[in-house]
């Protein structure tokens, strides 16, 4: 599920001469495009040395009764490999499919766990590939874990930047921002590529996870998203942040603000059957009422 210029943006960054130091490490990686895009970009720069340390993370596991499985086994059907998904206890795994691949390099470590149950081993990280966290909760874990240990010049790779549900990620990525923590490399389809610039320290993280429990800190983070990477959007994902913004105020029962945000995108994006898709799908949705501060 991730573009052929996603993946081409992975093989690259992975390449860049900051990149010498720490390891590599990607949260969700499904069928394997993105870490097979990654290990080539590692294995160009590397290929005269010992290969650098490629962590993968995931579960390989979905719900049976998950929307989540509708896409694994179409995706598997479409490359003919519905055979290696493995059906038990309510879920479906899809490890072979990812091993078929991949395969399983010396330098790549594999971890199968659930994101709540992974711990991180002590050393820098120089590369990150978040392609599993739309939600604070999700990202939370992730940053808490692992954003200690980035350094000034690592690359982080947040896939879901651009994404009609992933509210709470641009809010916090917004954040960092602002603080100073991250600059802009890219926006490629719907992956934001960021440089570190200060590392986190226990004080950034505790601030941003203050912060990320406050509804307007939240609306502030996405406009900071906004004013920084707007000179890097499509019309496209100008519409799909804004659409993003509405599936916030819904979520917080301001739904009057979210129909006028709404409206706005669907005037401004007349025709763009894409955009109409994106709206009609938060529309379409339920919105339990979420509180914060």
């Amino acid at each position: 599920m991730m573009g052929y210029e996603e993946r081409l943006n992975l093989y690259h960054l992975v390449q860049r001469d900051s990149i010498d130091q720490g390891v590599m490490i990607e949260f969700g990686a499904f069928f394997g495009a993105s870490t097979a895009a990654i290990q080539a970009g590692i294995k160009k720069k590397n290929s005269a040395a010992g290969l650098a340390e490629f962590y993968v993370v995931d579960s390989f596991r979905s719900s049976t009764s998950s929307s989540f499985t509708d896409h694994v086994r179409m995706h598997a059907k479409n490359q003919d490999a519905e055979f290696l998904l493995k059906e038990e206890n309510d879920f479906v795994d899809f490890y072979d499919c990812f091993l078929e691949n991949v395969g399983e390099p010396e330098n790549m470590h594999i971890v199968r766990c659930l994101l709540s149950d992974f711990t991180f081993v002590d050393k820098p990280i120089s590369f990150m590939h978040l392609d599993l966290p739309k939600e604070w909760s999700q990202l939370k874990m992730i940053v808490t874990a692992c954003f200690p240990y980035l350094r000034v010049d690592s690359i982080v790779l947040f896939q879901d930047f651009g994404y009609q549900w992933s509210a709470e990620l641009i809010a916090a990525v917004g954040l960092m921002l602002n603080n100073g923590n991250i600059s802009v490399i890219n926006l490629v389809d719907t992956t934001l590529s960021v440089k570190v610039e200060r590392e986190f320290s226990e004080q950034d993280i505790g601030e941003l996870i203050r912060a990320m429990s406050n509804a307007e800190e939240i609306i502030a983070g996405i406009g900071y998203s906004k004013d920084v990477v707007s000179p890097f959007f499509s019309t496209e994902n100008r519409a799909t942040v804004q659409i993003a913004i509405a599936q916030f105020y819904f979520s917080i029962g301001r739904i009057s603000t979210a129909c006028e945000i709404l409206s706005a995108v669907l005037l401004d994006c007349a025709g763009n059957i894409g955009i109409a898709s994106k709206v009609a799908e938060i529309l379409g949705e339920t919105f339990p009422h979420r509180s914060y501060e």
